[in-house]
């Protein structure tokens, strides 16, 4: 519905408010990713995607009109929808084939989403039917890139890198978008609007700096103590090993 009110751009950079609430999400439910969280450089991580976030929508030149603020509102919450959807997938499907997995959602999805086309849909969802060729097929299109290809390899990311570190690396949506509807809508993002935007890009490269840091050391101490098992020296602590993002303690003073 966002997408309704403001332009694509804004909504996008509006979704990344999802990266606070998977954080916080992230450091309720999952222990092995807490590791990461709590360094200070992935809290200035997530406080430069706030802040860049809340820059580039603050800076848009209808930024306090009634249909930006509620465009602004939809898309934030929808940034909190996405976290729920993202964490809900790393708690509920960890173990499970990505491919398989996204098929199973996407039934389900189907299941209500026609109901509602049938029940709130323009015509029962007919409308539809009145469109252009190229209409239609940019339609499929959609359905096949941005939900399809895009759904699955977000699942494998989220198994490789972890929930927090996953969701940030997709900070970089909102860039990609602002020049396909600076090309294609011609509406252009303000230079105060692109600084944000890069400032909210560069706290997600924090965050998935760290990340990365941590599961080397993870895997660091993991060797470590595999090492002092076999010749019999005492062993070293090691961080629980799970799918998703692994992590290590670090010893008093080596904070990131």
């Amino acid at each position: 519905m966002a997408h309704y009110k403001i332009d694509p751009a804004l909504v996008t950079f509006g979704l990344r408010f999802q990266i606070v609430c998977v954080t916080i999400g992230a450091a309720l439910l999952f222990p092995n990713e807490r590791a990461a969280i709590r360094r200070p450089f992935f809290l200035l991580g997530v406080a430069m995607v706030l802040a860049g976030t809340m820059s580039t929508i603050w800076s848009d030149d209808t930024f306090g009109q009634p249909q930006n603020t509620v465009g602004v509102a939809l898309a934030l919450a929808a940034g909190a929808f996405f976290a729920c959807y993202s964490i809900s997938v790393r708690k509920c499907l960890d173990g499970y084939r990505s491919i398989p997995a996204f098929a199973a959602i996407s039934q389900i999805t189907a299941i209500v989403m026609v109901a509602l086309m049938l029940i709130l849909g323009e015509r029962g969802g007919l409308a539809a039917l009145a469109m252009s060729d190229a209409n239609l097929v940019l339609l499929a299109l959609s359905a096949v890139i941005g939900i399809a290809f895009g759904h699955v390899l977000f699942y494998i990311s989220m198994a490789r890198l972890g929930v927090a570190a996953a969701s940030g690396i997709i900070q970089l949506q909102p860039f990609v978008t602002a020049i396909g509807a600076t090309l294609y809508f011609q509406e252009p993002l303000t230079i105060w609007q692109w600084i944000g935007g890069a400032v909210a890009v560069g706290g997600a490269m924090v965050i998935l700096w760290v990340q990365a840091r941590v599961s080397r050391r993870m895997r660091e101490s993991d060797l470590k103590a595999r090492e002092d098992a076999l010749v019999g020296g005492p062993p070293a602590v090691a961080a629980p090993a799970t799918r998703g993002s692994p992590t290590v303690p670090c010893a008093p003073g080596s904070e990131l």
